[in-house]
């Protein structure tokens, strides 16, 4: 006859349902998934991974991606305790030294949280200081006669009128100024309102270019268009534009870059004077558009630094310095004279939260960044980017 003591309690000898083991080997298999996914996205380009989804998304705005790893540690710690519950209430034996969570849950937050900080602590790093961050209401930062101001500005879908345009080219003093997805007359209507300010300019449109000289770059070196697919591709328009100051001397087009958002290239008539170029990559979305296509466009924006010698290129490049294209880029970047890469996109972020996607890249040897700042450009989703360059 058995005596109590010797009879076996619930839960020692109650096997763990099928259901829960299949449960908790999907949701490790989950965990290491995810977990890597998330470690990768703080330096994506230390393992050749920032030109590739999904990193190349993640690392564009660390803040979100920050938030979005704290939201989901939060979330996974509640369905955790959730879980904990519902088997103290079936009288399921407590497993482990945390007593029923499952250890895919606890081991995938602390991941989480772990990159949420690291994100955070990279965009802290950043930052300038305070005394940095304070722009000047008017004029370029830090000119000095014999200075280039060149201002890129991307007037985005919703469309920052002509005149706002007009009004930060003067207010900033923009000898160079490069508009992207900006409907040819709006352009016209910009290079109109500066000539009545005083302020005349001669305008390259990709929309309709103006025939190029003989000789200025080789065609051949121009990025083919290949065949490419994406839901938002077939509706993308070349509408990028590049206004110089008629002070700067007489330019001409040149052949640029066969980019679907649009490129112009012009160079002084006479020699005398930087080459310059306006551009406009497409963004790093897949399905809406085509992710090889946005590799091969970035990657022919930035090399087109180095066909112009002592030259300047500026637009949305749709690439942030954690991108490797850029990372590793022979031309320098403006936004370097900043504390940090100042953030242009979207508007609603604070600048030392939103994404740096807009640049204006130069020939370190012909060029010195002495200044950069930011601009809210009315209804536009970025913000204008100016940078004062100064001759070597």
């Amino acid at each position: 006859m058995r005596t109590p003591s010797s009879r076996r309690g619930p839960a020692a000898g109650v096997a763990r349902p099928r259901a829960d083991r299949v449960l908790d080997a999907l949701g490790a298999t989950v965990a290491v998934l995810v977990g890597a996914t998330a470690l990768v996205s703080l330096a994506p380009a230390a393992v050749g991974l920032s030109m590739r989804t999904p990193w190349a998304q993640l690392v564009t705005l660390r803040a979100v991606t920050a938030a979005g790893c704290l939201a989901l540690a939060l979330v996974l710690l509640l369905v955790g305790a959730l879980v904990r519950l519902r088997r103290g209430r079936r009288g399921r034996p407590r497993r482990g030294p945390r007593g029923g969570w499952p250890p895919w849950v606890l081991g995938l937050a602390a991941c989480l949280l772990v990159v949420a900080a690291g994100h955070a602590g990279v965009l802290l790093w950043r930052a300038p200081p305070p005394a940095a961050d304070a722009a000047p209401a008017t004029g370029a930062p830090g000119r000095q006669p014999g200075d280039l101001v060149v201002t890129t500005l991307n007037v985005g879908p919703q469309g920052a009128d002509a005149d706002v345009v007009v009004a930060l080219a003067l207010r900033r003093e923009a000898e160079v100024l490069a508009l992207s997805e900006a409907p040819e007359p709006l352009a016209r209507d910009v290079a109109d309102g500066l000539a009545r300010a005083g302020r005349p300019v001669q305008l390259f449109s990709s929309a309709s270019p103006e025939p190029a000289e003989e000789g200025s770059v080789d065609p051949a070196e121009a990025l083919a268009r290949p065949r490419a697919g994406g839901v938002l591709l077939p509706f993308v328009r070349p509408q990028t534009h590049l206004l110089v100051a008629e002070d700067l001397g007489a330019y001409a087009a040149a052949p640029a870059p066969d980019l679907r958002g649009g490129a112009v290239v012009a160079r002084p008539r006479d020699g005398d004077g930087p080459p310059l170029a306006a551009v406009h990559t497409l963004p790093a979305v897949p399905l809406l558009f085509d992710m090889d296509l946005w590799r091969e466009e970035t990657e022919a924006a930035v090399d087109l630094c180095g066909h112009l010698p002592g030259g300047v290129v500026a637009g949305d490049l749709n690439a942030t310095p954690d991108h490797a294209v850029l990372a590793g880029a022979a031309c320098a970047r403006a936004g370097s004279a900043a504390a940090a890469p100042p953030g242009t996109w979207p508007a609603g972020l604070p600048a030392a939260l939103a994404a740096p996607i807009d640049h204006v890249l130069l020939d370190a040897a012909a060029w010195e960044p002495v200044g950069v700042v930011v601009d809210p450009a009315g209804a536009s989703d970025h913000r204008a980017l100016t940078a004062v360059l100064r001759p070597r």
